[in-house]
């Protein structure tokens, strides 16, 4: 219960190590889980090559609306 509070108030900010893409709260808004039914577990890592973000692979996961919003966050070396 105190998890999910403290949790709301956490920002993850990318670099390198392991940011989950969809429980962690890396774009400021809550974890991307709690907006979406069903997901595959992914790490912020699996969309970014060579320190830019993947947008053919961002086009094939999360909902389109939300790629311009991601597009948005500068995934800082985590190649």
């Amino acid at each position: 219960a105190i998890q999910g509070v403290a949790e709301q108030h956490i920002h993850w900010k990318l670099a390198r190590g392991s940011v989950s893409f969809w429980h962690d709260n890396w774009l400021e808004t809550g974890p991307l889980c709690m907006e979406v039914d069903t997901f595959q577990e992914y790490m912020v890592s699996d969309f970014v090559e060579h320190g830019c973000w993947n947008v053919q692979r961002l086009g094939m996961v999360p909902p389109s609306g939300w790629v311009g919003r991601i597009l948005g966050v500068v995934p800082l070396s985590l190649d």
